[in-house]
């Protein structure tokens, strides 16, 4: 046994194998476009400002119109369904029946009540806009917080909801609707109430009103400017005289030409 090294006679790797290195976090991150990870114990969050507040409230209010339309259609679906099962359980002689005939004096009847709550209407906002110089703005706050007074579609279009029948029974529509739009969070109150339940709360409201303490107004005409003494009538000129001066002057003036 000899004492050479034995060489190894095994192919040589013409490409020797890369050397693996570990990509660091934000920079693999940054290559594929992700969110780059940060310290969260040093990650401070910025202060909401008022329109992503605002934003953020609005999105509430419409998240909840939504659970509420879907939850009254489910409702409605159900007992469309249980009407329809009922009905189906009856004789053919005691289903209700399906009159495809218009009664031309309910037809009437309805146009005289849409144009007494159109008149009534147009006259509460007439009355609004010329005592309370906000009362456009006010009207919007209340359809936006508690919900619109007029059903703008279907087969109650034009009529008042149950929150604007409420409403126009106030003692003083206008001075409501302005109360309410200035209280956003009282309108916001009344959104979802039942017919009773809003007659009741408008009244609760309108004691409110009512015991505010208000600033008479006293319409009794201005005071007499008294003619003060040592001051002779004959001295006073006309011209500058007001016109309780002017009648006292001229009745010297005549009193003393009559002597």
């Amino acid at each position: 046994m000899n004492n050479e090294t034995q060489v190894s006679t095994a192919p040589e790797t013409q490409n020797p194998a890369p050397e693996t290195t570990e990509t660091p976090a934000v920079v693999e991150a940054v290559a594929t476009g992700e969110a780059v990870p940060t310290d969260e114990s040093t990650e401070t969050k910025p202060e909401k400002s008022a329109e992503q507040k605002e934003l953020e409230y609005l999105r509430r209010k419409a998240t909840k119109a939504d659970r509420v339309g879907a939850r009254l259609h489910q409702e409605l679906q159900s007992e469309r369904a249980r009407t329809a099962a009922y009905e189906a359980k009856l004789p053919p002689e005691q289903r209700p029946q399906q009159s495809n005939q218009v009664d031309p004096y309910e037809i009437a009847r309805e146009i005289a009540e849409l144009e007494k709550v159109t008149e009534k209407s147009n006259g509460i906002a007439k009355d609004g806009q010329k005592r309370f110089p906000e009362f456009g703005a006010r009207l919007s706050v209340v359809i936006e917080e508690a919900g619109p007074l007029i059903y703008s579609e279907g087969k109650m279009q034009g009529r008042p909801t149950p929150l604007g029948a409420a409403i126009l029974e106030a003692d003083d529509a206008p001075a409501m609707i302005d109360y309410l739009g200035s209280h956003p969070e009282i309108a916001d109150e009344l959104e979802g109430l039942s017919p009773t339940q809003l007659g009741r709360r408008i009244e609760r409201i309108e004691a409110q009103m009512k015991a505010r303490p208000t600033k008479p107004v006293s319409n009794a005409p201005a005071p007499i400017t008294p003619l003060h003494g040592g001051t002779s009538a004959t001295n006073i000129d006309l011209e500058k005289a007001d016109m309780t001066q002017y009648k006292i002057m001229r009745a010297k003036q005549g009193a003393r030409w009559a002597k």
